[in-house]
Parts: structure tokens; C-alpha cells; sequence
């Protein structure tokens, strides 16, 4: 996705992650990687995109629980304006074939467009993917 969108003449990438909500010593015996290299972001710095696209990995057809905390710390930055005209997508993976990709990309759009009250989105304006409800973002031999 990064390699797409930079291919667009004047156009920087950031990547970043949630946060681990999980504690270091949980999370080296549930081997989980913690020392990744993608920097850790904070919903503070969100304002400063213009794009914001979200990915998630599916836990059991759901949001990944880190992902899903990140977004219960935004309401600050709804409430202000700051997300205000920011365009967003979604995104998801997981590690199999038709094993629950719809229902984390719906949760996400929920939250993140239609939650905060049914008549305003928390300001971002929706981009829809490939991916969205319908056909991969990235066709593989498996897809």
C-alpha cells in the first residue's frame, strides 16, 4: 500500500503501529513481537495528516484489541475538530482465505464514521478501498 501511494509525485508515507496495551513480560511468554521497527503512534500526532488509513489484523473476525483501544482515545480529538476533513480508509489481513475480513473492515468504518453520533462522522471523510466489502486490496495465488 506504501509503495502506491508513493508513487504519487510529492507524497510522504508514514507507517505506524497502536500500542502494545499488554504488559512486556505477557507479551515475550505469549510470543508476541515487541521489538518491532515500526515506530509506535500516538492519536496526538494524528491531526498533522492529511490521510489516515487504518489497518487491523483479525482476531477471531474482530478488531485487534490494540487497534480498538487506540480508537476509545480519540473523542478529544473529534470533540476539538481536529480530525475534521482528514480522508481515511481501512484496511485488514489475515493469515487465511475468506476467514473473517468483513466484519473488522465494518467495525472499523462503525467507528470510526458512524459511532461518534449518526448525524456527524468524528470529521473524517471515508475513501473506500478495494478491499471494502468486496474484492483484496493485494490479489495473491490464494486469492
Amino acid at each position: 500500500m506504501a509503495e502506491g501511494i508513493l508513487s504519487v509525485e510529492d507524497t510522504e508515507v508514514t507507517i505506524k503501529r497502536a500500542p502494545e496495551i499488554m504488559s512486556e513480560d505477557l507479551a515475550r511468554r505469549a510470543d508476541i513481537k515487541i521489538n518491532q521497527r515500526i515506530p509506535i503512534s500516538t492519536v496526538n500526532e494524528w491531526p498533522k495528516y492529511d490521510v489516515i488509513i487504518f489497518g487491523t489484523p483479525t482476531r477471531f473476525s474482530n478488531i485487534y484489541v490494540q487497534v480498538r483501544n487506540f480508537f476509545d482515545q480519540i473523542d478529544r480529538l473529534w470533540l476539538s475538530g481536529d480530525l475534521t476533513g482528514k480522508i481515511s480508509s481501512v484496511f485488514t489481513s489475515t493469515g487465511t482465505q475468506h476467514r473473517g475480513q468483513k466484519i473488522p473492515i465494518t467495525s472499523l468504518i462503525h467507528t470510526i464514521f458512524i459511532a461518534p453520533r449518526y448525524d456527524h462522522s468524528r470529521g473524517f471523510l471515508f475513501l473506500p478501498g478495494d478491499c471494502v466489502l468486496n474484492t483484496p486490496l493485494i490479489k495473491s495465488e490464494f486469492s
